[in-house]
């Protein structure tokens, strides 16, 4: 299905229009910048979306999946979010390239090391990220990635981060970025789950280019999301954990009632059932949803007794 805003994107950006229209597969696509590319049109919609921001520079289809781009002071090789990414954060922020694949974002009020990989979640964030009020509150963020939302929490006046993060790698940035933002944080290098222990994972991404995980096998430490939750004295929690928001049905209604505000990306319909049903059943409403695809939504939670008190949720 097509939007008229994607349909007016569409002429603007092609030569042949009619050729920007749904399709599956493959097809060669034609810009009116010069640019030709061989598109699914997931990636298509990528280029049309932010054509404005990217057109200016020199990109080059790789492979199916991968493009180059040359920004100048750096060139990247990655997929299509992430070069139309770095792209629209160019439009308003500095970026460098530190090493092969870490970047410097650097604005007037922060600055963030990561990943190619952070360049999308922060423009995403940026774009269209948690809301709330979130002034002198304590938030509990799981799944911190590299610490972009810990950082925009912070830059929108909490008073301190609680941050959880399984990978390694991630949990060095996350360190290092509250460092350079001198956030009041405390960060743990573990992922949740209903119980203690450690966690065998496979990961053999689709896309090579972008992953939350290291590829291949590797554990990661879990800590009981009950205990966490209870223990935390959070007043918002943000839960980003790439489908483990699923033990959130194991916490007794009467721990989960200890924050009165919850952010939950919820992955899969199934998932989504039962995480929604747990909170209603514990004396939430739903405040909010953002659905992002059928399979994909977050979901803000407040406690019933606080819906007189918007402060909490203010967006």
């Amino acid at each position: 299905m097509v939007t008229l805003t994607g349909l007016i994107r569409t002429f603007i950006v092609l030569s042949q229009p009619f050729a920007g229209l749904p399709y599956e597969n493959r097809k060669v696509v034609k810009f009116r910048n010069g640019w030709k590319f061989n598109l699914t049109y997931s990636q298509y919609r990528d280029f049309r979306d932010n054509y404005q921001a990217l057109k200016k520079y020199v990109v080059k289809q790789v492979t199916d999946d991968m493009f180059s781009c040359d920004f100048g002071k750096f060139k990247i090789t990655r997929s299509s979010p992430i070069i139309c990414s770095a792209a629209n954060l160019l439009e308003r922020y500095q970026i460098n390239q530190i090493e092969e694949d870490v970047f410097q974002v650097k604005g007037d009020k922060f600055e963030l090391e990561g990943t190619a990989c952070v360049l999308l979640v922060l423009a995403e964030q940026l774009r269209d990220g948690y809301r709330g009020n979130f002034t002198n509150k304590v938030v509990l963020d799981i799944g911190g990635f590299q610490g972009e939302t810990a950082m925009l929490f912070s830059l929108a006046g909490a008073k301190k981060v609680i941050i959880y993060e399984p990978i390694e790698e991630n949990y060095q940035f996350i360190k290092r970025n509250v460092e350079l933002n001198q956030i009041n944080a405390e960060v743990h290098n573990t992922g949740i789950g209903s119980e203690n222990g450690i966690k065998k994972m496979k990961n053999e991404p689709k896309n090579a280019n972008f992953s939350f995980y290291p590829k291949g096998e590797f554990e990661i430490k879990i800590e009981n999301v009950t205990e966490i939750i209870s223990h935390s004295k959070a007043d918002i929690a943000k839960f980003d954990c790439e489908g483990a928001e699923i033990c959130l049905c194991t916490v007794p209604s009467e721990i989960l009632k200890k924050i009165p505000v919850y952010m939950v990306e919820l992955h899969g319909e199934d998932v989504q059932k039962q995480v929604i049903k747990k909170f209603l059943d514990s004396g939430f409403k739903v405040l909010k949803r953002k659905p992002k695809s059928p399979s994909l939504v977050t979901v803000y939670f407040v406690r019933r007794a606080l819906l007189r008190e918007p402060t909490h949720t203010k967006d």
